[in-house]
């Protein structure tokens, strides 16, 4: 037996909705990094502080690398990117890189 009917009243709900995703791109050269973070063959460096966070950076080429380690300020240490045999970041092209230096 229904007592007493529901009651309803109109309201509006406030949802964010995503517009355009995020764009992540090169930490020296700021050129923009397509299929982050799924890419292939990327070239990533970790900067490893005593009293900061950890700093996680990305480059889009050995060039950008190499320009960046210069401006490293750590207190304790760095890995850099691994070294790949084949791509577009491969050994080719960090030797290319490292002559042009």
């Amino acid at each position: 037996m229904l007592l007493k009917k529901a009651k309803y009243k109109k309201v509006k709900s406030w949802k964010n909705k995503c517009i355009s995703n995020d764009v992540y791109g090169c930490d020296e050269c700021k050129s923009t990094i397509k299929e982050f973070p799924k890419e292939y063959n990327k070239l990533e460096m970790t900067v490893f502080y005593n009293e900061k966070e950890t700093e996680r950076l990305q480059f889009c080429s050995w060039s950008c690398v190499l320009k960046y380690i210069p401006k490293l300020n750590s207190d304790n240490f760095v890995t850099l990117p691994y070294i790949y045999f084949n791509g577009k970041r491969g050994i080719k092209e960090l030797i290319k890189s490292l002559k042009n230096k």
